[in-house]
C-alpha cells in the first residue's frame, strides 16, 4: 500500500509540473450594464432619474430622431460563470417620429456579438416597442421580436407622427464556465430609415 501511495504522489507531482493539475475556479459574479450607443448628441445634462414622457418630448426638437435611454432606465444583467440568468428589463432607445408622416424602417443590432461568444453560451433577448399615447406608453402590436448572438439584428416598421420607446422586456443567458471576462455585455445600435431607404 505504501508503494501505491508513493506512486500516486509521484504521478500527481509529475502531472502538476507539466501544467495538467487544474483547480476549478469558484463561480464569479458580475453585474453589467447593457449599452445603447448614441447615434446623435445628447443634451449636456444627464438626469439622475428617468425623465417623464412629457419632459422627454419637451427636450426634443425636429433635428433629434434617436435618443439613447438614460443609464437608470437601461437593462442590466447579473452574470455567474457557468450559470443561467435573466436580465432586468429596461429601455434602450427613444425614437421621435412626430415630425414625419412617412413610415419608418427600424433596425436594432447587437454590434459586439462576436465578442460575446467567448463569454456566453447563449443569449436571447425579447425586444418590445411602445408608442406614447397622451401620457401613457402602449405596446405596439407587432410580431414577437427576439435578438441573440446568432441573430444579432431585428427589423420592424414604425408609423410616422408618433413617439416610440424601444425596450428589452425579458431575456435569458448563460455565462461560460471558464470565461475570464464575464463583465462584457451586449452593445446595441439603432438605425432608422424612411421608406425610400434614406437614413435620417
Amino acid at each position: 500500500m505504501k508503494e501505491i501511495a508513493v506512486t500516486i504522489t509521484i504521478l500527481f507531482t509529475f502531472l502538476a509540473s507539466f501544467g495538467y493539475w487544474y483547480t476549478v475556479p469558484y463561480p464569479q459574479q458580475q453585474v453589467a450594464w447593457i449599452k445603447a450607443l448614441e447615434p446623435l448628441p445628447l443634451t449636456p445634462e444627464t438626469p439622475e432619474t428617468p425623465r417623464t414622457p412629457g419632459a422627454l418630448l419637451d427636450e426634443l426638437d425636429e433635428t433629434t430622431l434617436i435618443r439613447a435611454a438614460d443609464d437608470a432606465e437601461k437593462p442590466t444583467l447579473t452574470v455567474f460563470n457557468g450559470a443561467i440568468g435573466s436580465i432586468t428589463p429596461g429601455n434602450l432607445f427613444y425614437v421621435n417620429a412626430t415630425d414625419t408622416d412617412e413610415d419608418l424602417q427600424v433596425m436594432l443590432s447587437i454590434v459586439n456579438s462576436n465578442e460575446l461568444i467567448s463569454n456566453y453560451s447563449f443569449l436571447l433577448l425579447k425586444v418590445e416597442v411602445y408608442v406614447l399615447s397622451g401620457s401613457v406608453w402602449e405596446e405596439v402590436n407587432m410580431p414577437e421580436q427576439h435578438i441573440s448572438m446568432k441573430s444579432p439584428q431585428v427589423r420592424f416598421p414604425l408609423a410616422g407622427l408618433s413617439y416610440y420607446r424601444i425596450s428589452l422586456s425579458r431575456g435569458s443567458f448563460m455565462g461560460r464556465l471558464y470565461s475570464n471576462d464575464i463583465s462584457r455585455s451586449p452593445t446595441f445600435f439603432l438605425k432608422v430609415e424612411s421608406r425610400d431607404n434614406d437614413t435620417f
